[in-house]
């Protein structure tokens, strides 16, 4: 399980035997929209650097909770959530 936060959004993605993105049912694409930044943790090999994401790829903060509660308690993923 991989989140990334920013001030307002969430990526939330399970890496099962590929990667699966979660994605908000709520907002569709649309072209018009702004992207998200986010920040690599500086643990990790790209040491702080940002990175753009597409806003409809993106969860609310909330959202990114229930779905890694969701996740621990039952190895599920969250069924309000859109998954690709």
């Amino acid at each position: 399980m991989l989140i990334w936060l920013n001030a307002e959004r969430a990526i939330f993605r399970l890496d099962e035997h590929r990667e699966h993105y979660a994605t908000d049912p709520d907002v569709f694409f649309d072209i018009t929209q702004l992207s998200e930044t986010f920040v690599n943790p500086p643990e990790n090999d790209f040491q702080g650097n940002t990175f753009v994401e597409d806003f409809h790829h993106t969860v609310t903060k909330a959202q990114a909770l229930a779905a890694a509660l969701h996740w621990l308690d039952t190895g599920e993923k969250l069924e309000s959530l859109n998954w690709s």
